[in-house]
């Protein structure tokens, strides 16, 4: 299976993860990675065909160890998201904080306050989309499942 994991709308705030499990439901991890590192090259030939549909308890069993599996990884992406929104938003204050110096000091008063005052109004919204980029918003979709078997090569 190949899942996809995000914590945001932005690209940079998602993972994909392959995970394997075998018919007797066991997590192969490593597997997992082999096998679409060499479904990605082009020095295989892939046969694919149609197979039954999964049925809903097995579905229930591959959803539920594949969540157990990727919430190591949802928990460091969310942390380094949040770092980053952090860190984004510490410079955007610097820099307006230097923006509201230099405006304090225009010697024309109606123009220093109406300066001041578009500066504060950007302050709110940056703050607002602040604390909103702080809730993370997690999403788990699988991209593609299939049914390995064994070739004849």
């Amino acid at each position: 299976m190949l899942w996809e994991l995000s914590v945001s709308a932005n690209e940079q705030n998602r993972r994909f993860i392959p995970i394997f499990i075998n018919e007797s439901f066991i997590l192969r991890p490593l597997a997992g990675k082999k096998i679409w590192d060499a479904i990605l090259t082009d020095e295989n030939r892939l046969s694919v065909t149609e197979s039954e549909a999964l049925a809903s308890d097995v579905w229930e069993k591959l959803t539920a160890a594949s969540k157990d599996y990727a919430y190591e990884t949802f928990v460091k992406l969310k942390e380094e998201t949040l770092s980053r929104h952090e860190e984004t938003h510490r410079k955007y204050m610097y820099a307006l904080n230097l923006r509201v110096g230099a405006a304090r000091h225009i010697g024309i008063e109606n123009i220093k306050n109406h300066k001041l005052a578009g500066l504060a109004k950007e302050r709110d919204e940056a703050e607002r989309e602040y604390e909103a980029g702080r809730r993370v918003c997690p999403d788990f979709k699988p991209v593609i499942v299939v049914r390995m078997e064994g070739g004849n090569d």
